[in-house]
């Protein structure tokens, strides 16, 4: 009775303290703006430090239990956060305000018109330097990667200074391009994303639907795409800036491992005897051989292993026995190739160096900027190397005339290696179905390493096929047997790319609220791709080897002119825009091709043949 008594009194007790300590908050949010007050729905209320909470309902209501001495966080997209104290059990009312500082930000628009975000009716995303700056990319187009909601980015390739794909509206075309319209400082990018180093970007900003990219016409039929270049403050001391970021990059997940050399063979052995033991009837059903025995079998896998692989990676004839296991007097094979190590940096780095100086007077601003970005690729001799500068100066002539010149100089070299096909037609899945049986390089009869005339390493390129399915290396890019560790040392694909800016702005204040601004601007863009085919190895051989040179010149002159004139009349906002844009573009392309060239000649002139010439001019008014 007594224990039954003190558990009674012990429960009350403890009752009593969780009721104590549990205090109900309920009452209502509002939002209270120019003297207007009404429920606000959805409002987060979260215990600060914790991970309760609750939102307010259609009415403005919500209720939640906290302890006391817990703040309750009250949060809101465009509103300020609100914290209150809990003491008591209490029914409160929380107005919420407009927080102007967040509604007041600027937002670049269509032919660099700026509005507040108070003034957006459009679906538009923005990604501001701080976003930019903390992430470690090679092409600016990355950096909107999980930064723009409904914005779906699609890597194909590892290859560094490559350009990913951008949907913001998704596939509208199965032939035409989907991707978005870039526009920089106000006029639209002639050449490659990635030219542009993102320690110059101030901001970007995704215009997503027609009502916000309607004035740049179809060309905006799959968004656009805005980047505003660092400009420099008025009256701001010099400020320089100098960043250095060294750092390399391994692998998240290990992949598979490899078989050795000695399982490769065993289970080869295993796979043909099955062949000689096994077939099917007239149905299609598996059953065993009649007319072989299983030690029959076993035999013949035994004779039969070497020619169906087409490579003895042990030098002795039979060198797996009828018992299925490699003869136990054959310690090591006379090669096992790592093909992982063959084809990929241990740590590819990364190296990015950059320099800028900033600042203003009363009457001028400027920023001025030089980057060094030199980064590897996963795959060997894969890489991207870009030097890339930018000049921009603002002056403030009076209180009605504003000018501006932005210029700017990038210049690229990558190393691309054939990494493209699907299957096995792509290096990249070719590393993970070759054995370690096939060497990387030549080899003679004793296994060592043949050399060439100036004493380096010949890669295997062997066309010696066997019967079976794993009887050769798997086919690459041709139906020729390849060797691409050989091909990427061997081959040479090289893109260089030059890009240069100039433009000038002039911006005039005719009258109150009634501005004149006229964009002029030059873009030059060249593209050089180099391809050469060794002449003694792969499928340019039996030519003699091969070059080809293509050449890219973009040129373009771009005039911009808008009359604006905005009005405010209370809470109401007017702003009515006139715009004219001319364009002539031009295009010179020329391809050359040439065959039979001398060792180590990896230029034009160097080839024997002209194989094929061709070019094509191209030039639009708009």
């Amino acid at each position: 009775m007594r224990n039954s008594s003190l558990l009674m009194f012990l429960t009350t007790i403890l009752t009593l303290q969780i009721s104590f300590a549990q205090l109900r908050i309920s009452g209502t949010v509002n939002s209270k703006e120019d003297n207007t007050i009404s429920p606000l729905t959805g409002v987060s209320i979260v215990i600060k430090g914790g991970n309760k909470g609750v939102s307010s309902d259609l009415n403005g209501e919500f209720s939640i239990d906290a302890e006391k001495g817990d703040v309750l966080e009250f949060s809101f997209m465009g509103m300020k956060t609100v914290l209150f104290n809990v003491e008591k059990s209490d029914v409160i009312t929380i107005d919420m305000i407009p927080d102007s500082d967040l509604l007041d930000e600027v937002v670049v628009m269509a032919y660099g018109s700026e509005k507040s975000k108070r003034e957006l009716v459009g679906a538009v995303g923005t990604v501001g330097k701080k976003v930019i700056e903390n992430q470690q990319v090679t092409s600016v187009a990355r950096a909107l990667q999980g930064s723009v909601p409904g914005l779906t980015m699609i890597t194909s390739g590892g290859q560094p200074g490559s350009n990913p794909t951008i949907r913001i509206r998704g596939i509208a075309s199965i032939n035409a391009s989907a991707s978005p319209l870039y526009v920089v400082d106000g006029v639209p990018l002639t050449g490659n994303i990635n030219t542009i180093s993102s320690d110059q970007i101030e901001s970007m900003t995704v215009l997503k639907d027609a009502a916000s990219s309607a004035v740049y016409g179809s060309r905006a039929a799959n968004g656009v795409i805005l980047i505003t270049t660092k400009k420099g403050t008025y009256n701001s001391p010099p400020k320089v800036s100098i960043n250095t970021v060294i750092g390399g990059a391994i692998p998240a997940v290990k992949g598979f491992e490899f078989l050795s050399v000695k399982d490769y063979m065993e289970l080869s052995w295993e796979g043909l005897r099955n062949s000689y033991l096994y077939t099917r009837d007239k149905t299609g059903s598996l059953i065993v051989n009649p007319k072989t025995t299983p030690r029959q079998a076993a035999q013949n896998a035994t004779d039969n292993l070497i020619s169906k692989l087409g490579y003895n990676p042990y030098g002795v004839n039979n060198p797996v026995g009828p018992n299925g296991k490699v003869l136990p007097t054959l310690n090591k094979p006379l090669w096992e190739t790592d093909w992982e190590k063959a084809f990929y940096r241990k740590m590819p780095l990364r190296k990015d160096v950059s320099l800028s100086v900033s600042g203003g007077g009363d009457d001028s601003k400027y920023f001025v900027s030089a980057n060094y970005l030199d980064t590897d690729g996963p795959v060997k001799t894969s890489n991207f190397e870009r030097f890339a500068t930018r000049l921009n100066l603002s002056s403030r002539v009076n209180d009605w005339l504003n000018f501006t010149v932005l210029s700017s100089f990038s210049g690229s070299h990558s190393n691309v290696p054939r990494q493209s096909g699907s299957k096995i037609a792509n290096p990249m899945l070719w590393v993970n179905r070759v054995s370690s049986i096939y060497p990387l390089y030549a080899r003679n009869d004793k296994g060592e390493i043949i050399e060439d005339d100036n004493g380096n390493p010949q890669y295997d390129y062997s066309n010696r096929r066997g019967k079976g399915a794993n009887a050769q290396r798997p086919r690459s890019l041709t139906t020729n047997n390849k060797n691409p560790a050989g091909q990427f040392e061997n081959d040479d694909v090289i893109h260089k790319r030059r890009h240069s800016t100039l433009n000038g702005i002039m911006d005039l204040r005719l009258y109150e609220g009634l501005h004149f601004k006229q964009n002029v601007s030059f873009t030059n863009y060249t593209l050089m791709e180099h391809d050469y085919d060794h002449y003694k190895y792969g499928d340019a051989s039996r030519v003699g080897g091969r070059i080809t040179e293509e050449r890219h010149i973009h040129s373009k002159w771009n005039s911009i002119s808008s009359l604006e004139y905005q009005k405010n009349f209370g809470l109401h906002n007017f702003d009515a825009k006139v715009i004219n844009e001319f364009m002539h573009f031009t295009l010179n392309k020329i391809t050359a091709e040439g065959e039979r060239l001398l060792p180590e000649v990896k230029v034009l002139n160097g080839a024997v043949i002209p194989s094929g010439i061709g070019g094509a001019v191209k030039a639009e008014k708009a």
